[in-house]
């Protein structure tokens, strides 16, 4: 008992020559001022086969204590080897189970008694470890300030392999870790922690905060963890390299959020999943990770994430450095804005990924993304349902802003207010849909559509298939409200039915382009039906295209393509009056070379928009064969023309009697 002495310990020193072998010490009870252990203050030698029961501590309170339950301060020559120390170890800074800092090699060590320190540096095992870690572990429970972890306070230049820690660590500042407080340069392999993880920023289940040279590399954690803003159930805030690790704990705290790593911050995550619920009180919630600015490759989440803005079942916000790239998502989410069944904000890449759980919230709600923001997603899908109390909600994306979509699907539901789309609720006019399909039904109050609510951008080789219900005006079986952007070579087969303005492929179309394209779905509404659109004006542009489904109004302006035109044109397009149920093209105002087939009343198929017929024998001319085909009759339906670069399977068709 030297409180005021440093260097304390059953040897002051252990020096670089020296062995110390097969020792055992019981019930010991040290105090010292700094390098204070239960065999050594300092070891610069080899210390071997020895074991520690008892009680150490290191009374300096200004600077650091370096107090281990075995050795305070071990040098970068020594070498600990198969030693364990039982009992509490305590004192200000760098404070370890067996080391307070560690310069040297530590093979099998093992500590299990309960280590706590008021300052920073407090580690299960290590304090601060400069060297390697083997095959060791800690379970006691660890207590400290900044850089506080089950095993190690702070890894630096050095390694941890095959080691654990299953102690709870909790502190009262940040970097606060299972297994390590805070990873510097350094690499962490095939390791793990099962204890708790409590602190302010940067905390994780397994590290609190790892930089840009550091990998983690065949490790876990499963205990939960808690904290402030970089919460994760492996890693806090990660700026290195992640592969094939994963976290089952669950992850809370307020912002930056993620249930392996809270803050990806351009480091990559590879082969790496979390099935841990995750939620905070405010932005930034993932069910892999809250934000990322970095890579994250062949990696998954199954656990529910629930926040307010920026939240998505994989990664609440992704900025336009980040790529996403084969992973996907499980879990449902919940949220208030930009809120994504993968993503909740992003605007960067997503590459062949997709998530199956269902995206709940208030405005900016989608299945795969909430709100795409200049960003692009290619070869992806969604299949849960999208839920939102607001507007800008879709079965792949709620809203995009520049974004582009291409070779992407959605089949879940999209239920909202304004702008609601199978595929997506809002585009602006530089957003791009390439490819693309939706099959989910789809129900709002204004501006829904089977494919997009309300579209001022480019949709092409895009299709819808399900059902579209508006309880108000604008709803249509691709696009509820088509605002001066372009549609071509897309169809929709879906019913549909709204109040006013309802369309078999565009409810309303206000000076946008309609090329090439055609819908065969039942239209329903009081006024302002159409076949194909249910009003043009603004100078819109109709070519090219035809309408087949079963049109009907309640009081008038209904017609077989177009319920009413103001201004713009309509062009070379056709329909077909026995299944259409109209006698005229355009319920109000007039188009060009527009052409009905068929008879009124009869709803058979008409022979000449059919089979190879339609476009061998001219009857549907203006239909170019570079973009069109024609589809063969079957003995019990009639076929119509699909798209070339669009197919449909099987081609658009109705059933015939006669």
């Amino acid at each position: 008992d030297r409180p005021a002495t440093s260097s304390v310990g059953l040897f002051g020193e252990v020096g670089q020559s020296a062995t110390v072998n097969q020792l055992t010490l019981s019930a010991v009870n040290v105090t010292g001022d700094s390098r204070v252990g239960g065999v050594a203050g300092r070891n610069k030698g080899t210390i071997r086969n020895t074991t520690v029961s008892g009680n150490i501590t290191g009374t300096k309170q200004n600077d650091f204590t370096n107090v281990g339950g075995l050795v305070g301060r071990h040098d970068a020559a020594g070498a600990l080897v198969d030693v364990n120390a039982s009992g509490n170890v305590t004192g200000h800074g760098q404070i370890g189970g067996i080391v307070g800092i560690s310069r040297g090699t530590v093979t099998r060590a093992h500590a299990t008694g309960a280590v706590s320190g008021d300052d920073r540096l407090i580690g299960g095992l290590v304090g601060l470890s400069r060297g390697t870690i083997e095959a060791s572990s800690a379970t006691g429970s660890v207590d400290g300030g900044d850089s506080t972890g089950g095993l190690v306070g702070e890894l630096k230049d050095g390694a941890v392999n095959n080691s654990h820690a299953t102690g709870d660590a909790s502190g009262s500042g940040d970097n606060i870790g299972g297994l390590v407080g805070d990873a510097i340069d350094s690499s962490i392999n095939s390791s793990y922690a099962t204890g708790t993880a409590d602190g302010d920023d940067n905390v994780g289940g397994l590290v609190g905060s790892i930089n840009f040279n550091v990998v983690i590399r065949h490790s876990n954690a499963s205990g939960n963890v808690d904290g402030t803003k970089d919460v994760g159930g492996l890693v806090g805030a990660s700026r290195g390299k992640i592969e094939t690790s994963s976290a089952t704990g669950d992850a809370n705290g307020t912002n930056y959020i993620g249930g392996l790593v809270g803050d990806l911050v351009g480091g990559v995550i590879n082969n790496s999943h979390a099935t841990g619920n995750v939620s905070g009180s405010s932005d930034n919630i993932g069910g892999l990770v809250g934000k990322s600015d970095g890579r994250i490759n062949s990696s998954y989440a199954t656990g529910t994430a629930d926040g307010v803005n920026d939240v998505g079942g994989l990664v609440g916000d992704i900025t336009v450095n980040a790529v996403i790239h084969h992973s996907n998502a499980s879990g449902n989410v919940d949220g208030q804005n930009d809120v994504g069944g993968l993503v909740g904000a992003s605007r960067g890449k997503i590459e062949t990924s997709s998530a199956t759980g269902n995206a709940n919230g208030t405005n900016s709600i989608g299945g795969l993304v909430g709100e795409l923001d200049g960003g692009a997603i290619n070869n992806s899908h969604a299949t849960g349902g999208t839920t939102g109390s607001g507007d800008n909600i879709g079965g792949l994306v709620g809203k995009s802003s520049g974004g582009s979509i291409d070779s992407s699907y959605a089949t879940g539901y999209a239920d909202g207010v304004e702008d609601v789309g199978g595929l997506a609720g809002d585009i602006d006019a530089t957003a791009v849909i390439r490819h693309s399909n939706a099959s989910g039904n789809v129900t709002g109050r204004t501006d829904v559509g089977g494919l997009v609510g309300d579209s001022q951008g480019t949709i092409e080789t895009s299709s819808a298939t399900g059902n579209v219900g508006a309880n108000g005006d604008y709803a249509g079986g691709l696009v509820g409200e088509h605002d001066f952007g372009t549609i071509r070579k897309s169809y929709a087969t879906g019913p549909v039915q709204a109040v006013n303005y309802t369309g078999g492929l565009v409810g309303k179309n206000i000076g946008g382009d309609v090329t090439d394209s055609y819908a065969t779905g039942p239209v329903f509404g009081s006024d302002l039906i159409g076949g194909l659109i249910g009003s043009t004006s603004n100078n819109g542009n109709v070519t090219t295209s035809y309408a087949t489904g079963n049109a009907s109004s309640i009081t008038r302006f209904v017609g077989g393509l177009i319920g009413f035109k103001s201004s713009g044109t309509v062009t070379d397009s056709y329909w077909d009056r026995g299944t259409t149920n109209q006698s005229d093209a355009v319920g109000g105002g007039t188009g060009t070379n527009l052409t009905g087939f068929g008879t009124v009343g009869t709803g058979e198929p008409a022979d000449e928009m059919t089979g190879d017929d339609a476009l061998d024998s001219g009857n549907m001319a203006a239909l170019s064969d570079s973009v069109w085909s024609a589809a063969a009759d079957t003995d019990s339906e009639r076929r119509y023309p699909t798209l070339v670069a669009n197919l449909q399977s099987p081609p658009p068709g109705a059933a015939y009697t006669t």
